[in-house]
């Protein structure tokens, strides 16, 4: 078996710390799973997404991401891709 590598892209700053699920509930994350950097469709000048697996308080768990490129003064907002149940 190969040694692992570090990886080719460096993780975001800023990983979230919470999750909005609706406007007024906003989940801590409580567990970090997996964070890993998806670039399908550059070739239509789509940007590259970062997306993080994460465990919220209740017991839910996420797939949130965020586009990858310049943020804005209060960062990039992270959104939900999916909840897993």
């Amino acid at each position: 078996m190969n040694p692992p590598r570090p990886p080719t892209h460096p993780v975001p700053d800023g990983l979230p710390r919470h999750v909005r699920l609706a406007p007024d509930d906003l989940r801590s994350v409580v567990t970090l799973h997996d964070v890993w950097r998806v670039g399908n469709r550059w070739w239509r000048g789509e940007p590259a997404t970062w997306h993080v697996l994460v465990d919220l308080e209740g017991g839910i768990t996420a797939e949130v991401y965020r586009e990858d490129g310049p943020a804005s003064p209060h960062g990039t907002p992270w959104r939900i891709e999916r909840l897993l149940d």
